[in-house]
């Protein structure tokens, strides 16, 4: 996707390369996205590409062509003792890079994977590619497996008692991925890669999915 850029995504390029030059990303080589272990056998093999869902925003579509290798995965080297969740090389972003038309300067704006956006109706999440920075962490196991990391879960709450803080909470790594039907980004319907937040996925659509990072052979 061709887009033209704006004054609003300078602004945000900017604050993206204050942020960077506070701490130091390293990117990894590009891959793609690969579907294994599927309840439903047919999606195993597919793969997920980047698919138009707003204004310089995509979501994660599936589709049966030959894979893209355009996706990267930054990790962060921080002596900030609340980045911890980064400290670990395993941990960081999932990103893509949107080309940019009509300036010699900016050819591409790195765009972290975000689960911010959500409906109130639902517990399933279309995670989107968006020129904002990101609290999603992501994490690549040694088999390559995406998962999610999070340092809060309420399954661990007492009353009364605050939970630990860094640098002693602890984290926790999910994997619950779907394959579903639905709206991604501002009104797009698409069969795409969601998230559920918890327990079985209210969108009846949905089908459990492992994603795998496959780098160029």
């Amino acid at each position: 996707m061709r887009a033209t850029i704006t004054s609003g995504l300078l602004a945000l390029v900017a604050a993206s390369s204050t942020v960077s030059a506070q701490q130091q990303t390293n990117q990894s080589a590009p891959f793609a996205l690969q579907i294994a272990n599927a309840a439903n056998a047919s999606l195993n093999g597919l793969y997920l590409f980047a698919c138009h869902a707003g204004a310089a925003i995509e979501g994660l579509c599936l589709s049966d062509a030959t894979p893209n290798y355009d996706f990267f995965f930054n990790t962060t080297d921080t002596n900030n003792p609340d980045d911890s969740q980064f400290q670990d090389p395993s941990h960081g972003q999932l990103v893509w890079n949107l080309p940019i038309s009509n300036n010699p300067e900016i050819t591409q704006v790195s765009e972290p994977l975000n689960l911010q956006s959500y409906s109130l109706g639902t517990n399933v999440i279309a995670p989107l590619f968006m020129p904002q920075s990101s609290n999603s962490v992501f994490r690549f196991a040694d088999d390559n497996k995406l998962t999610i990391v999070t340092s809060y879960n309420d399954a661990d709450l007492q009353a009364g008692v605050f939970p630990p803080s860094s640098p002693n909470q602890q984290f926790y790594t999910w994997n619950n991925w779907y394959i579903c039907w639905g709206n991604v980004g501002v009104s797009y319907y698409y069969e795409a890669l969601n998230w559920v937040t918890a327990g079985e996925p209210h969108n009846p659509t949905c089908q459990k999915v492992d994603v795998i990072r496959v780098f160029a052979p």
